[in-house]
């Protein structure tokens, strides 16, 4: 009899709250119709919910009426079909201004203290000034100080040179409307945000809050860039702090001093010191107005109307980065219900910064952790990069994803937001259910228990505060060296750590004083923060820690606890000169800044998982969560491109089993024992994980069948058929104005870009301001706008090729002089899929081409739009069962080849192609047989076999096919890269992918195609089930 634990039963079948809830970018004209259908793709692609997001692009107006009718009918349908309805508080992001209306009020706007300096000849009072100082200047050391006032006589100071600052408002920005970000130190300005947002949807949404509609995602908001000019457009930038009228007085009311009179240690390195309390303090007061003044309200106005919060703040990479837009990312999570961070791009590997947020929930007993992740990382991004990118974050913690991004429209500038769209755009749609499902179990088997985390690490992050000054950051960037090192070694003491399997957390100082204590229960001495209970505590490389720390500290060393310390004692205390930190660490045990010696210091915190060898540990993370009987265990390789074989040793006895969260299955591990340990051997899979209960009897098992140790090849040409039409890409037109001249030929969105240079209009692009702000505002008009593309035809296709394009603006269109008409709308609809008008997305319609349009040699496309300021110049696609022959820049219409070689496609005749392609293995037996694909490019591969369909997501990509009559088919499921790009980016492969990536210049633009390899890249293997095994089940 199964006897597993009820979680068990979850993770074979996980429903809603494990799945994720991607951002539904709202980016369009809205629909209610294709809203309602949109829901009901999403929840068929396993999704949980979503997060109703306002994107770039939105025409409807943002929290208009009809806003609210749309938000209210799509959550009433995602309740209907069981997923969450969430909110999302802000017009793009980041969250606060109300898409530009709070900062109307130039009461509200963020504003900055601003440093200048001048020759003290040119200096001349003005009321506007907050201080100014006669000072000695060598680059950032200031000397002999003397502040002025209107009063002070000129030959004092006109020798020397002026230092000045005075506050400065945040230069205005299309992002936020034509206005500016918001002052989220400001009560008011916060009260104006609830009142524009949050009340309104009190008033229009009602009792859905907290029923259909879930909760609400606060996202990115920050308090502005200290002294690092990020997203800055104001000259002064790199010498700007952020600022708020209560600044002072608030500051003098905590620290007993007038913070006016010091502005220049904060800036500066007064007398050559670079520590200062002055910098510190600031630090502390500017993250504390935050938390008092944003995020407390805005949280107390959820929990009044039971809403879950959820969200991040603004880049959580480094500490530099923290530093640069808050200060500290750990003091944030408390003020969330559901505590989340952004991990953008598919190499992004901040392991720290996950493990930052799943401290904190660990310690205040905060269940669901979110991430936004797959943002920025492009079409091309299969299901394995999925994996990936998610696997690390899951074994962490996480387990409420939100993938970035799934979009309403691709229309126009929309289509270039961020790719991409992780939802019915995407040819793989109907396969996601299996990287939700996947993600999912890993969620219900990492969420149970408690994790097995004993050591705490004092996080370094204040050893920061207390050194800023003008050019300490570039941008997010540390650009000074001691700040560069705490950084570096942020990064190694996690490996360090993760490496040794030592689990631990990191604890915010701000945080232990207000939630920690120390004592002493049956295990020995303990160092409690919150719900979380530490055996030893680590102190790293710091320059200043808080008399609070160190007061937590000497008391947990006192009650008989270890503390270590990595390197020398700490020179300041509260970034003041103190030798408490020495006498302390007497009372502990000190080490070299060393990676064996730290490990071997923090060894008794290990925990029961020992993982060899150690080069393979170096790259595995491993997880262990202690159940009431038994355990949880996961690894994940973080070795992309290889499979990571380890032996496992664990002090427990039992049985083993296997959980596979790709099936849900349950296998028995086989494992040796003896009287210590259990020792048993997995391989890895390059980014992927394994998971296993531990101690745990009477779980039933399914056995786990053998992969063959003996292979049959099939290598050279194979028959395929295309589940979609081809594709010529024509995005390479000549232009003119009216009846102006002809513009010689060049990429379409260069030919955009040129003539709204030469019309005088800002760019399109992910800044620009909304298409619903501007609503009722007059429009530029330019007149109408002739696109000429030209391709060539070898031989003539079939009937029934199509156009594809945007039809917004168009007043003709014509091929070889023939007018061609969009397919007319077809009211009705099946319930998933696109009316059949459309070619992949609303944004798109066809248009039938006539059998005699089409000519062999030049032919010749015109699309006349009428062009004002929301028009937009975009590609054209010709579909039809035709082949793509490519040189160069140019392409021609050709034959598809009867069969394809097993190799990259995109040199046989389908380039742009998009859509699925099944390869056909001849003279396979009718038996089962297993079935190999190793080397592959698309989002995933399918076996098929008659009605049988197996679906291998990610590597390693073999599987049993059961036996049938009919032929064997490896459907390969690409990605949309080839058809939408980039497509002359240069390199192909960028560490990010968003609107700027498709309108490079220079080194990286090519006005020939860069393409991706895309199809089957080599031969498949088989094998025959008979001749292979299973796995006994015990």
């Amino acid at each position: 009899m199964d006897q597993a634990p009820v979680w068990l039963q979850e993770f074979r079948q996980p429903g809603p709250a494990w799945r994720a809830k991607p951002f539904w970018a709202w980016n369009g004209r809205l629909e209610r119709r294709e809203l309602l259908r949109q829901v009901h793709v999403l929840a068929a692609m396993g999704y949980g919910g979503v997060f109703m997001h306002s994107r770039t692009g939105l025409e409807t107006e943002y929290l208009g009426d009809e806003w609210f009718e749309l938000i209210n009918a799509c959550a009433d349908e995602a309740q209907l079909l069981g997923l969450e309805a969430w909110l999302y508080d802000e017009d793009r992001w980041p969250s606060g201004t109300a898409g530009g209306l709070v900062t109307l009020d130039p009461a509200h706007r963020l504003r900055f203290v601003s440093l200048r300096r001048d020759p003290g000849h040119l200096f001349t009072w003005h009321d506007h000034l907050l201080a100014a100082f006669a000072v000695s200047l060598d680059g950032l050391v200031a000397r002999d100080l003397v502040r002025l006032t209107p009063d002070t006589a000129r030959d004092e100071y006109e020798q020397r040179t002026v230092i000045t600052f005075s506050v400065e408002v945040q230069e205005p920005s299309s992002f936020y409307n034509g206005q500016t970000y918001v002052d989220t130190m400001s009560r008011a300005a916060t009260d104006r945000f609830i009142e524009l947002t949050h009340e309104r949807y009190a008033a229009r949404s009602g009792s859905r809050l907290g029923a259909a509609i879930t909760g609400i995602f606060t996202d990115e908001p920050h308090r502005g860039a200290l002294m690092s000019g990020f997203s800055l457009a104001n000259h002064n930038a790199p010498a700007m702090a952020p600022w708020t009228d209560a600044l002072p007085a608030e500051f003098e009311r905590r620290f007993g001093y007038d913070l006016i009179e010091r502005l220049p240690e904060l800036f500066l390195q007064v007398d050559a010191r670079p520590v200062s309390q002055v910098k510190w303090h600031y630090c502390e007061l500017t993250q504390s107005l935050f938390e008092a003044n944003f995020l407390a309200p805005i949280r107390a106005w959820c929990d009044e109307h039971g809403l879950r919060l959820t969200g991040h703040a603004l880049h959580e990479d480094s500490l530099t980065t923290q530093v640069a837009m808050l200060g500290s990312l750990q003091r944030f999570y408390p003020y969330l219900s559901d505590p989340g961070i952004d991990i953008l791009t598919e190499g992004n590997r901040a392991y720290w910064a996950v493990a930052q947020l799943a401290s904190v929930a660990h310690q205040l007993d905060q269940p669901w952790l979110l991430s936004e992740l797959d943002g920025c990382t492009g079409w091309q991004m299969g299901f394995e990069g999925h994996r990936a990118l998610g696997a690390w974050q899951a074994l962490l913690g996480i387990n409420l994803r939100c993938p970035h991004l799934s979009w309403y429209t691709m229309r126009g500038q929309a289509k270039r937001d961020y790719p991409a769209s992780l939802a019915h755009q995407s040819a793989w749609w109907r396969d996601y259910p299996v990287v939700e499902d996947y993600f999912a179990r890993l969620g219900v088997a990492l969420s149970a228990g408690r994790p097995l985390r004993e050591t705490l690490v004092i996080n370094p992050i204040e050893s920061i505060w207390c050194q800023i000054h003008v050019g300490w950051a570039n941008q997010l960037t540390a650009a000074t060296p001691a700040i560069a090192r705490l950084d570096q070694d942020h990064a190694d003491l996690f490996g360090w750590l993760s490496g040794a399997q030592i689990g631990f957390d990191y604890g915010d100082e701000g945080l232990l004083a207000e939630h920690a204590e120390a004592g002493t229960d049956a295990q020995g001495a303990y160092l409690r923060v919150g719900q979380a209970v530490y055996r030893q505590a680590f102190v790293p490389r710091v320059l200043t820690l808080r008399s609070t720390t160190l007061d937590l500290l000497d008391a947990f060393a006192q009650a008989g606890g270890r503390v270590v310390l990595g390197g020398l004692p700490p020179h300041f205390v509260d970034a003041a000169p103190s030798v408490h930190a020495k006498l302390s660490a007497r009372a502990w045990q000190v080490v070299d800044w060393d990676r064996d010696a730290v490990r071997a210091a923090l060894a008794p915190g290990r925990g029961p998982l020992k993982i060899a060898p150690a080069t393979a540990a170096e790259q595995v993370l491993a997880a262990v969560r202690r159940l009431d009987e038994g355990w949880v265990v996961g690894l994940v390789n973080t070795n992309r491109e290889q499979p990571t074989q380890v032996q496992i040793s664990f002090d427990a006895g039992g049985p083993v089993t296997q959980l596979d969260s790709t099936t849900g299955k349950l296998h028995t591990q086989l494992a040796s024992a003896d009287a210590e340990a259990l020792y048993w051997t997995a391989e890895l899979p390059p980014g992927g994980e394994g998971l296993w209960l531990v101690g745990v009897d009477e779980i039933e098992t399914v056995p786990r069948p053998l992969p063959p140790t003996t292979w049959h090849e099939v290598q050279g040409t194979l028959p395929y058929r295309l589940d979609e039409p081809n594709v010529l890409v024509l995005d390479r037109c000549a232009w003119r104005l009216d009846d102006g001249p002809w513009q010689p030929a060049t990429e379409v969105l260069r030919a955009d870009r040129a003539l709204r240079e030469d019309l005088g209009w800002a760019p399109r692009g992910g800044e620009m301001v909304q298409p619903w702000y501007r609503r009722g505002a007059p429009l530029d008009q330019a007149g109408v706008v002739t696109l000429r593309f030209q391709f060539d035809v070898d031989t003539l296709p079939p009937a029934g090729v199509q156009l594809a394009l945007e039809p917004d603006h168009c007043t003709a269109v014509t091929l070889n002089g023939q007018a061609l008409a969009a397919s007319p709308a077809d009211a009705g609809r099946v319930c998933y899929e696109l009316p059949p008008q459309h070619w992949i997305d609303l944004a798109f319609w066809r248009y039938d081409v006539p059998e005699t349009t089409l000519q062999t040699g030049t032919n010749t496309l015109e699309v006349s739009l009428a062009y004002d300021e929301t028009a937009g110049l975009e590609a054209a696609y010709l579909l039809g069962e035709f082949g793509v022959r490519l040189e160069g820049r140019t392409a021609a219409l050709s034959c598809l080849p009867e069969k394809l070689a097993l190799r990259s496609v995109v040199d046989q005749g389908l380039p742009f192609y998009s859509g699925t392609i099944a390869y056909r293995l001849p003279d396979l037996p009718a038996g089962a047989v297993w079935v190999d694909v190793p080397a592959v490019e698309g989002a995933l591969c399918r076996l098929r076999r008659d009605d049988q369909l197996v679906r291998l997501p990610w590597s390693p990509r073999r599987a049993v096919v059961p036996a049938g009559p009919g032929p064997l088919e490896v459907e390969v499921v690409l990605t949309r890269r080839n058809t939408f790009g980039p497509l002359h980016l240069v390199p192909a492969r960028s560490d990010a992918y968003g609107p700027d990536h498709f309108e490079t210049s220079g080194a990286t633009w090519s006005d020939e195609y860069v393409l991706w390899p895309a199809g089957l890249l080599g031969p498949i293997r088989w094998a025959r089930v008979d001749d292979c095994g299973a796995e006994a089940d015990n």
